[in-house]
C-alpha cells in the first residue's frame, strides 16, 4: 500500500502492518551517511485510501519518539520529507508498539489511517511546530549577528581626530567562532537564555 524513497537507497515497499490501520517501516540510518530527506508515497496500484479518511505519517528515530511530518491523501499521494538531524528523546512510548530500545543506526516510518478532521489538527500542529523551528531560526541568526557584532566593538579604538575605528587581529573571527562554538557546545540552547 505504502513506499518509501530515500536518496541512495533502493526503493522500499516492506512497510508491515502494525495494526488494522497501522503500518512500519525501519530503515537503515548511518551516522556516516544520515538520511536527510524521504519521500513517502501511495503505491500506484495499491489499495486505495477509504473516502473521509487520509494516512498520518510520522517519523522517529531510535528514541522511539515518533513525531507528526504530514499526511497522504488519495487526491495527494505522495511527499517528501526533511529528516532532522536530531529527535528529541523524551518518551519510551510508542504509537506503532514497542521496539528494541537504543537502536542505533535506524529510522521509523509510521504510518497510521485517520479521519480527515484529525488529519487537519495534525496539520495545524505541524503548522505551528515549523513555524516555531522558524522563529528558532531567525532569533539564532539574529543572536549569532549581534554576538559577533559585540565581539567586534571590544576592537573599536579612537583614532587621532578622535573617531572610532575598528582595528581586528588577523584571528578575530577565528576567536570568536572558538568561544561561540565553545558554548554551544556546554547548552545548544544557551542563546536563547539570553537576556
Amino acid at each position: 500500500m505504502f513506499g518509501a524513497l530515500i536518496p541512495g537507497q533502493a526503493l522500499n515497499v516492506q512497510f508491515q502492518q502494525i495494526e488494522q490501520t497501522r503500518w512500519m517501516l525501519t530503515v537503515p540510518n548511518q551516522p556516516s551517511k544520515p538520511i536527510s530527506q524521504i519521500a513517502v508515497f501511495l503505491l500506484p496500484n495499491g489499495q486505495q485510501i477509504p473516502a473521509g479518511f487520509g494516512c498520518a505519517v510520522y517519523l522517529s528515530d531510535a528514541s522511539q519518539n515518533f513525531e507528526y511530518f504530514g499526511c497522504l491523501l488519495n487526491e495527494d499521494p505522495s511527499k517528501i520529507f526533511s529528516v532532522p538531524s536530531t529527535f528529541n528523546d523524551t518518551s519510551n512510548n510508542t504509537l506503532f508498539g514497542s521496539m528494541q530500545s537504543n537502536q542505533q543506526g535506524v529510522l521509523y516510518i509510521g504510518i497510521t489511517l485517520e479521519k480527515i478532521e484529525n488529519l487537519q489538527n495534525l496539520e495545524g500542529t505541524n503548522f505551528q511546530r515549523q513555524q516555531k523551528e522558524a522563529n528558532n531560526t531567525v532569533g539564532l541568526a539574529q543572536f549569532i549577528a549581534d554576538d559577533l557584532f559585540k565581539f567586534l566593538q571590544s576592537f573599536v579604538r579612537p583614532d587621532n581626530s578622535n573617531k572610532d575605528i575598528l582595528v581586528l587581529p588577523t584571528n578575530a573571527i577565528d576567536s570568536w567562532l572558538q568561544k561561540f562554538t565553545n558554548k554551544l557546545r556546554v547548552d545548544p540552547n544557551f542563546w536563547k537564555k539570553r537576556k
